[in-house]
């Protein structure tokens, strides 16, 4: 009986815990989605004359106050390593 209740409470032990985390992430998405920097966003560099010169893609992410994201160069193509 007693080794039948130590699996039980492990098992509780181990069903709670993926609750917790399972509730931790959809929380946390959540909270990104609805962050107004959160998103996908461009960037335009232009030269004197208002030429487009360089363009870049922005991946963002915020959480609260912390922002995190990537930038990828889109134009021109000869620099998309950067």
């Amino acid at each position: 009986m007693a080794l039948e209740q130590f699996g039980i409470g492990v098992l509780g032990s181990i069903a709670g815990g993926l609750t917790v985390l399972l509730v931790q992430y959809v929380a946390r998405k959540t909270i990104e989605e609805r962050a107004p920097l959160t998103g996908s966003w461009e960037n335009h560099i232009f030269d004197e004359a208002g030429t487009l010169v360089k363009r870049d893609a922005l991946d963002v992410r915020q959480r609260g106050e912390r922002i995190n994201g990537s930038i990828r160069r889109v134009e021109p193509s000869d620099q998309t390593h950067r």
